[in-house]
This record gives structure tokens, sequence and C-alpha cells, in this order.
């Protein structure tokens, strides 16, 4: 599961009305950094007050998470494993 509230900019505007929309969101722990990159179509009738608006009612929604530092090292395997997977 993945929550995140995220600021997200309008890019182009659709002749239909819509709206395209780009959102980037990076998180520090500990010298892990995680970005979140959100992007995706949105009709102005589905914006709620205060700009806010559910990932739900979010069109062509692509959601991206990139991860760098100790925990995404670990998740890589090491040279000996990656040796042993091309021999086998």
């Amino acid at each position: 599961e993945l929550s995140a509230a995220l600021t997200a900019r309008v890019t182009e505007v659709l002749p239909t009305g819509d709206l395209v929309i780009e959102g980037i969101r990076e998180v520090d722990i500990n010298g892990d950094r995680n970005v979140v990159v959100l992007s995706g179509v949105i009709r102005t009738a589905d914006i709620q007050p205060g700009n806010v608006i559910l990932s739900s009612d979010i069109g062509q929604l692509r959601i991206r998470s990139l991860s760098q530092g100790l925990i995404h090292d670990s998740l890589e395997p090491g040279w000996l494993l990656r040796i042993l997977n091309r021999i086998f």
C-alpha cells in the first residue's frame, strides 16, 4: 500500500478542458531517498474544495516510486549471485 499526499501542477490543458497533471514528492529518511512521481489526467469537475483530487479520480494514472540508498542497495543481488544467475 502506498499512501502519500502530493502537490501537483497542471502541465497541459487539453481541448476537452481536462487537465494533465504531474506531481513529485521526495522523501529522505536516514540516507534513503525515495521519489514518488504521479501523473495523469483530471476533469475540472472532480476537483474538490481546496484544489484536492483523489487518486481514484485521476485518469491515465501513472505512479512511479524510485528509491536510492541502503534499503535499495540491499535489494540488489551481489556480484556472486549475479554471476551464478548468468551461468544457471
